[in-house]
């Protein structure tokens, strides 16, 4: 700790005589332009810290720790005998005519020579993990003002000025940047001029959806982007030929005068042809097995719906793939419909690439769509360690999955998943020992890529735009343990579609579960009995039951959440009704085989942002979850399994999985403790989650995290005596004095195609307490026994972002 404390002063001891460190920059002043966006335009940065507020500087102490180490001189030496042994090698094989032997050594000296490059370019791995000192350049300040300055004319403000405010303590240099915005110029007259009436109805039929608009500030953004609107507005309608290159701009400031800015969009003709064609599609031609080696000479050729189809081999659906095009003889060329096409195609996962392009030779327009077929069929494999919350030991687990594309000759796909695990659980039979849990399961899913109902041709034509596909399940699950053995038997009917891919959206027809246990301990069985004494419903998940229901979920996916590299979110919501066939045939033929049954409607929405921070590279994100689950069946309870749970990695952290809650609810033990080891379920949650991520050292990230939330029941769980079994568990007015807080802080490995977290919270207000006694980030024990009264460590540890 004490080389991370005084890792700030190592920085100024390293500068030279003369040199001052960059230590902090701001910008004041500006009050319509963005800081966020100014603040991309600095040439030089401070050094980053672990956190603002710290005078530390952990990356600059790691650059001059590796660069005490580093010697060119050394680096050149071991390159050039790298280079002197390869060559040896080299030609001895050469002298032996071995060519492939000579191609591998060249390839492995080349890849050795390289990373030898790479330390001489970038230093030793300490040195690239950490960053040289900002050493502060005044022509890189003079060359942030222009940039600045440019920023702001492009903004509309014409007289806008920066200016640098440098200053000097000791060895360490502050700069602001002071922003003088001045009024802006605003839009005034927009003119259209073509030389083409057709061009000029078309543009300017069109203005509504202009990007520039009179009284709006001038903006060069703006200005670039109705370019790119004009050109995709002409290539939607016949004009292939039009490039962004034929728009530009007359900008006069001074006709109008009082900051007024008149605009005029020239559109020029081609310099090849003299004016704007209109392509009109003469053929269309579909090859659906480009690429594909074969012995016969010639394909055969089928007309359908005026596409031409050409193969090898007649294999897939005709009238299925034309649902997906959406070119066709006689249509003027559009560009949006091209991609569409392109789209679609490739949505089926039937083919390996889907190419469109356009012939325009012999006075011709021609549609050329070419496809080459992935394999029929693909098998993948995984194993692996499975760890979860409720095993004491890991266990080994398979996973297969065998996929089958093009079945029936309908670009159908027919999938089955496996998994054969084996896990180290606790046992309830003999307290203290681990037993095995075998599992087995297996699902198998056939995939329409269309509509299965009944639905015109015409119609079904118009919905290949959506991606639509219906799919048929059935899926069995073994458990087997020493205190019981699971079987659950499913099926379902789902329908898939997507406007786009930041839009999609799933609807389950029936989605039907048959639950049994069997062969239950008696130790078990006392276990879940006293679970049904402090009011859980964990003891309904082990009674043989029929859970059915139908859902309708939809993710809006905006500036692709989940690559967290940008300014981005995602909201999910989900609405189902359980039980709803029920309503209509009874329950009698379930209860004539004791089958549990549940009806009830659910609703939850998932919001998550993601925010990249300009300064040190950070990023803010937060989630907020909301649900509510409303049971109305005789029981009045969800199926298990339908309830809402809060505590865990993608949760509150501070808490173990499935432990928090109901409301003020205070399990208690016979030491008068409270008691954690039973899970919660609640019919309504409120979630919140706030985190601060940042990079530390190469695929390490760190994080802090601030959670807030629980769970709570609809009505009280009255027992058969009467008694309320989980007191202060019912959502009242005052449910926001039930509301857990918890911190901490958590590390990232990120590995690129796999994040490995662990998060590491703390309690700070437990509602389960009695009043007074509920803020216990002051009983923080370091040493504390998870799971206890102590307030502990919790160590969450889990696969991904937790939002």
């Amino acid at each position: 700790m004490a080389l991370l404390f005084f890792s700030g002063c190592i920085g100024t001891k390293n500068l030279n005589q003369g040199e001052h460190l960059l230590s902090q920059q701001s910008i004041k002043g500006n009050k319509n332009v963005e800081t966020e966006q100014l603040a991309e335009l600095y040439q030089q940065k401070p050094n980053r810290k672990v956190l603002k507020v710290f005078p530390v500087s952990l990356y600059t102490w790691m650059y001059q720790i590796g660069a005490r180490k580093f010697d060119s001189t050394k680096v050149l030496e071991k390159k050039a005998k790298i280079a002197r042994k390869f060559d040896q090698k080299i030609e001895k094989q050469v002298a032996a005519s071995n060519e492939k032997k000579v191609a591998k050594l060249s390839s492995r000296k080349a890849t050795k020579l390289a990373k030898k490059d790479d330390v001489l370019e970038n230093g030793n791995s300490f040195m690239k993990m950490g960053e040289p000192l900002a050493v502060y350049d005044s022509t890189l300040t003079e060359s942030t003002v222009d940039k600045m300055t440019k920023y702001l004319h492009n903004k509309g403000f014409f007289h806008g000025k920066v200016s640098a405010d440098v200053k000097t303590k000791e060895k360490r240099v502050s700069v602001v940047y002071r922003v003088t915005e001045g009024i802006p110029y605003t839009l005034d007259s927009l003119m259209l001029v073509t030389g083409d009436s057709a061009v000029t109805k078309l543009i300017s039929g069109t203005s509504e959806s202009s990007l520039l608009k009179a009284g709006d500030n001038y903006d060069t953004d703006n200005l670039d982007a109705e370019i790119i609107r004009i050109e995709n507005l002409m290539k939607d309608n016949g004009y292939y030929e039009f490039g962004r290159g034929l728009v530009e701009y007359a900008v006069d400031t001074a006709i109008l005068g009082n900051r007024r800015v008149a605009i005029k969009t020239i559109i020029n003709n081609p310099s090849k042809r003299g004016f704007h064609k209109v392509f009109k599609v003469d053929t269309v031609i579909f090859t659906t097995d480009a690429n594909v080696p074969t012995t016969k000479l010639y394909r055969q050729t089928r007309n359908f719906n005026r596409i031409t189809y050409r193969f090898f081999e007649e294999k897939y659906s005709k009238k299925i793939l034309d649902r997906r095009l959406f070119i066709y003889p006689g249509d003027l060329y559009s560009k949006s419909k091209t991609f569409s096409t392109q789209r679609q195609l490739a949505n089926l996962d039937m083919f390996k690439f889907v190419n469109v392009n356009y012939d325009t030779t012999g006075n011709k327009f021609i549609a050329n769509i070419f496809t080459s077929p992935l394999n029929r069929n693909q098998l993948t494999h995984e194993v692996g360690i499975n760890v979860t919350a409720n095993q004491r030991v890991p266990g080994p687990f398979y996973d297969f999955n065998f996929k089958n594309r093009n079945t029936f000759g309908g670009l159908e796909i027919l999938e089955f998943n496996g998994r054969i695990g084996i896990n180290g659980v606790a046992s309830y039979s003999n307290e203290g020992a681990i037993a095995n849990s075998r599992e087995l399961g297996g699902n198998l899913a056939l995939t329409i890529p269309d509509f299965v109902f009944p639905l015109s041709n015409s119609m079904k034509s118009r919905l290949g735009q959506l991606n639509p596909r219906t799919q048929f399940s059935v899926g069995y699950d073994f458990v087997n343990r020493i205190d019981f053995t699971r079987d659950n038997l499913s099926t379902s009917v789902k329908y898939f579609w997507q406007r786009d891919q930041s839009r999609l959206f799933t609807f389950a027809l029936a989605d039907l579960n048959l639950i049994d246990t069997r062969n239950i301990s008696p130790e078990f069985q006392e276990e879940l009995d006293e679970s049904d004494s402090l009011g859980t419903s964990f003891h309904r998940a082990f009674e043989p039951s029929f859970v059915s229901s139908m859902y309708l979920q939809t993710i809006f996916d905006f500036n692709q959440y989940g690559t967290y590299q940008k300014n981005s979110s995602y909201l999910r919501t989900f609405v189902e009704s359980g039980g709803t066939f029920l309503n209509v045939y009874g329950t009698k033929f379930l209860e004539e085989d004791s089958l549990e049954n549940y009806k009830f409607v659910k609703l939850n929405i998932d919001y998550r942002k993601h925010i990249p921070l300009p300064i040190q590279g950070g990023v803010i994100a937060y989630r907020i979850n909301a649900g509510v689950g409303v049971p109305y069946g005789d029981n009045k309870i969800l199926p298990y399994e339908k309830n809402f749970f809060a505590g865990g990695s993608s949760s509150i952290r501070a808490w173990g999985p499935r432990r928090l809650g109901p409301g003020t609810y205070s399990p208690i033990n016979e030491d008068g403790d409270i008691d954690y080891n039973f899970e919660q379920p609640g019919e309504i949650i409120l979630e919140a989650s706030i985190e601060y991520r940042q990079k530390l050292i190469g695929f390490l990230d760190w994080a802090l995290f601030f959670d807030a939330g629980n769970t709570w029941t609809i009505r009280d769980d009255v027992g058969d005596d009467g008694e309320v079994r989980r007191p202060g568990g019912k959502f009242e007015s005052d449910f926001y004095k039930a509301i857990a807080l918890g911190t901490g802080m958590g590390f990232r490995m990120d590995f690129t195609f796999l994040i490995l977290r662990f998060d590491m919270g703390i309690k700070v207000y437990e509602p389960a307490r009695p009043e007074g006694e509920r803020w216990v980030l002051r009983d923080f024990k370091f040493g504390g026994i998870e799971g206890s009264t102590d307030n502990s460590i919790t160590l969450n540890i889990g696969i991904g972002y937790p939002f």
